[in-house]
């Protein structure tokens, strides 16, 4: 147990009478990008605020390293764990820098440091984003905002960042450089691991170490990309048929959707279930 970050066992969860998760377990190590992959639905964002402790589940266990979170008070938690949410609003015009200091409050005991301050100015610098610090975080795009919660969530200095995807918001180049950026975070960072909800399926084949794959509240496959993301299971899980190889440049899994699953490619993979 001690050279793991996350472990969460048999969660379950429900939204009035709709079961949103049943029987997850998800166990996340020092060094890994965890991808959570599936339809619309599938309960990712619900996993994700119940192993950040915004959600309580009906059943089951998360212990951040050793201790559960129950047993963590709100600090000891932010300071083991980030969350980037998939929607971010602010009425409050706050300037950039000040919404990258937040990152800094479960280390506070009185006042902000020099030594705060220069990790929040760092990180905006690192992800391109020291032009902004003295805008209103108001007056940005939903693009930039999401940048300058994913620098907040890096100026916390977590050993686990929860990501709700990170780069829905952003163009095509921004999205690489962010997830160049927590690749970046989660290999040069003794003991860090991210864990992020996705939809772009070759993202997650590029920078993720494990992929899990939810369908309708439970885990369909987990393991690496080259295992998880098959023919079958994008069937099964995406309802879509795809081809999948690698690029002869990089070695790196590439999958092409083609088109809606047909009514043989899901005859196929039912009789594959029941085999």
């Amino acid at each position: 147990m001690s050279n793991v970050l996350l472990k969460a066992e048999r969660l379950e969860f429900s939204f009035g009478e709709r079961l949103v998760l049943n029987g997850v377990d998800l166990t996340v190590q020092p060094g890994e990008v965890v991808a959570l992959l599936g339809r619309n639905g599938a309960g990712k964002t619900t996993l994700l605020k119940m192993l950040n402790g915004l959600l309580t589940p009906a059943r089951g266990t998360v212990m951040l390293g050793n201790r559960t979170l129950d047993e963590l008070s709100l600090p000891e938690r932010a300071r083991r764990s980030a969350y980037v949410p998939q929607s971010i609003t602010s009425a409050f015009p706050m300037r950039v820098i000040d919404v990258v200091l937040l990152g800094r409050r479960p280390y506070v005991t009185w006042r902000l440091s020099k030594n705060d301050i220069k990790i929040a100015s760092d990180t905006l610098a690192t992800l391109g984003l020291d032009a902004f610090a003295f805008r209103r975080f108001t007056e940005l795009s939903g693009g930039e905002r999401q940048q300058v919660v994913m620098a907040k969530a890096l100026a916390q200095e977590a050993s686990l960042l929860l990501l709700d995807e990170p780069t829905s918001d952003l163009d095509l180049n921004n999205q690489i450089g962010v997830m160049k950026r927590i690749r970046s975070v989660v290999d040069d960072m003794d003991q860090r691991a991210a864990v992020i909800v996705m939809h772009d399926l070759n993202a997650a084949a590029a920078y993720a170490d494990r992929v899990v794959l939810m369908h309708e509240g439970r885990v369909e496959a987990v393991g690496r990309p080259e295992e998880v993301l098959t023919e079958a299971n994008l069937a099964k899980v995406f309802m879509v048929e795809a081809s999948i190889d690698v690029a002869p440049t990089d070695g790196r899994l590439r999958i092409h959707v083609h088109d809606e699953v047909s009514a043989s490619v899901m005859h196929h993979t039912k009789q594959g279930d029941e085999r």
